[in-house]
């Protein structure tokens, strides 16, 4: 009992610090996660998002045609991985004062939600830190 009480608080501590944005959907589509860094860079609430269906929240998901990606990974569980230079991003996520998207690469993968329910963790990385983050350590290693 203890084990898995610690298993748990380790995985929620995990998943709240890490700098990724980490949304867990059950096969209806609907959030049942949406950890600190979502709230962060969309400045939604995991309570404004629960049980709300991804594609409701951001339909975009379905015009750019992305949404085929997350059914897949759920139907056929199928992970999925989205490079931020064929894809842009998955999550509609404003920068530089709106002016742009944030580029994303993506990871989507099938989860067992309960026994009998298939969902997916979505996984978000923030392309255009780790560019910077690699320029500038490009830059320190030439000087």
């Amino acid at each position: 009992m203890i084990y898995q009480e610690v298993k748990e608080s380790f995985i929620q501590l995990f998943i709240e610090g890490i700098s990724h944005g980490v949304v867990v959907i059950d096969n209806k589509y609907q959030v049942l996660y949406w950890n600190n860094w979502m709230f962060n860079h969309t400045g939604l609430t995991e309570k404004e998002v629960f049980k709300k269906s991804i594609f409701e929240i951001y339909p975009q998901i379905k015009e750019r045609e992305k949404d085929t990606y997350i059914i897949d990974c759920i139907n056929y569980r199928r992970p999925f991985f989205l490079s931020p230079i064929f894809h842009e991003y998955l999550i509609p996520i404003d920068i530089h004062d709106k002016k742009m998207k944030m580029l994303q690469n993506i990871k989507i993968y099938p989860s067992i939600v309960s026994n009998e329910e298939i969902g997916a963790i979505i996984i978000i990385e923030d392309f255009v830190l780790l560019a910077k983050l690699g320029n500038f350590n490009l830059n320190y290693f030439k000087n």
